[in-house]
């Protein structure tokens, strides 16, 4: 009886559709009834805008494009689409425990000449168990573990090209080539300065070769941090080598020149070589 009253029903909207001139009784059939074309309903019945590789269907069947990048760029904040800097927010987190293998830090054989405070590098040549540097201050990188500084560590430089010494006037060579450097003491973007890691006592020796002897008279000193803070000073008369050591307490980050003066009369080269050790 219920299978008659349907089909009663069907015949009666059938007819009505027929008598308003609308078959299928108010429904559009391009989009309300899909069509399919191989077996697929066709991207222009499912919604508005340009279906391509570069949209997506929305909610309210609008095909628009992400407002991302489509990468990493949107959980994370980066530079660039490759991500060139990643910076999560508070919140996130970030688990590599799955990856097949990760670098974490940047790798090289020197610290770079600046840095801010919580970067990290890793030295690739430095000897074992003492290659891994945090930057504790700006532009300071400090070696990591072994109470942050290994006892006995230091750097040598040396002035190999020569450097022109004006007369009466107060001038700190400037090293040109790095011979060791256990932890950052030296770097070329400041190449008057030895820049120690931690704080602690430290000793350094420099040795200085002029042009001439004869008539220079000169004095050499060690000096913190470019002001007037002495370590020590000596005056030579009439030579042409000289060498001057210093020890003392210094904090992380303070740094040391070798300062030297001429008198003379007229400008006078040198070369030099300088060590500092913990």
């Amino acid at each position: 009886m219920k299978r008659y009253l349907l089909y009663a029903f069907c015949l009666v909207a059938l007819l009505a559709g027929l008598v308003s001139g609308d078959p299928l009784g108010g429904l559009n059939s391009t989009q309300e009834i899909p069509i399919l074309v191989g077996g697929k309903v066709p991207t222009a019945q499912l919604g508005s805008g340009t279906a391509d590789a570069t949209t997506f269907l929305r909610g309210d069947q609008n095909y628009a494009a992400p407002t991302g990048s489509g990468d990493i760029t949107d959980v994370w904040g980066c530079s660039a689409g490759n991500c060139n800097a990643l910076t999560a927010a508070a919140g996130d987190s970030l688990n590599a425990g799955s990856a097949d293998a990760t670098a974490p830090i940047k790798v090289g054989t020197a610290p770079p000449a600046t840095c801010a405070v919580g970067e990290y590098f890793f030295d690739s040549d430095a000897t074992a168990g003492q290659n891994t540097y945090g930057c504790t201050a700006t532009n300071v990188w400090t070696l990591q573990g072994a109470g942050g500084t290994a006892t006995g560590e230091g750097a040598r430089v040396r002035r190999v090209a020569t450097q022109s010494i004006p007369n009466a006037t107060d001038t700190a060579i400037s090293w040109d080539t790095e011979d060791i450097d256990d932890n950052a003491y030296y770097t070329a973007g400041n190449p008057t300065r030895l820049t120690v890691p931690a704080t602690g006592w430290y000793t350094g020796c420099t040795s200085v070769a002029w042009d001439a002897a004869g008539n220079i008279s000169v004095y050499m000193h060690h000096a913190i941090n470019g002001g007037n803070i002495w370590l020590d000073q000596t005056t030579f008369a009439a030579t042409q080598y000289a060498t001057r050591c210093w020890s003392d307490h210094l904090s992380a980050g303070d740094y040391i020149e070798t300062i030297v003066f001429q008198n003379s009369g007229i400008s006078h080269s040198l070369t030099a070589r300088s060590t500092i050790k913990r």
